[in-house]
Order: C-alpha cells, then structure tokens, then sequence
C-alpha cells in the first residue's frame, strides 16, 4: 500500500503515520507499506523523521526512491553532472541539445 510521498506534504505525512497506527493495531492485515522519496537526502530524513516520531521503525516500510528521467529533466537537474562525468566541459551544457544527455 502507498501512503504517498511524505516529504511533500504534511497530509503525507499525516496519511502515513495514520497507516502505520492502524497496521501496529492489526487492522490492515499483512499488507507491506510504501512511501515515496526522491533520490535528495532531504526527502529521505524527512520521511525517515515522519517515521521516527510515530514511533515507527523505518524498516518497516519500503522505500520507493525515485529520480526524474526525462530528456528535459536529464538536462536541466543533472546535466553538467553527466558533462563532467563524461569528461566534457560542462560550460558546453547549455547549447547542447537534449538528445545528448539520455
């Protein structure tokens, strides 16, 4: 079951601490629990935080880390990343076009 993407909002957050109140008193059954985090260490402290405070052990969930992957979000987040991991000079990012970087 996915309780969204606590780092995101305080009803996330509220939703997953309700979850995981209800599953502690029996109430869900054997169901695994998800939460969302994109791939930053922020969104991750806070869910792990938001778990941590209901009492709740943060390896009882799993945690579905994600990244954007479009060409446009290849691009723009994570371009002169890729540049310099290539050996590029990443000064060349901007004028290169978008199907470089997948």
């Amino acid at each position: 079951m996915s309780v969204g993407f606590p780092a995101a909002s305080e009803g996330d957050r509220r939703t997953l601490q309700l979850v995981m109140d209800a599953k502690r008193r029996g109430q869900l059954g054997d169901v695994e629990i998800v939460v969302m985090c994109r791939s930053n260490r922020n969104d991750i402290d806070v869910t792990v935080k938001t778990l941590r405070d209901a009492g709740i052990n943060p390896r009882d969930v799993t945690f579905f880390v994600f990244t954007s992957g479009s060409d446009l979000h290849l691009k723009y987040k994570i371009g002169k990343t890729l540049l310099r991991y290539e050996g590029r000079d990443e000064r060349e990012w901007h004028d290169l076009p978008l199907a470089v970087f997948p």
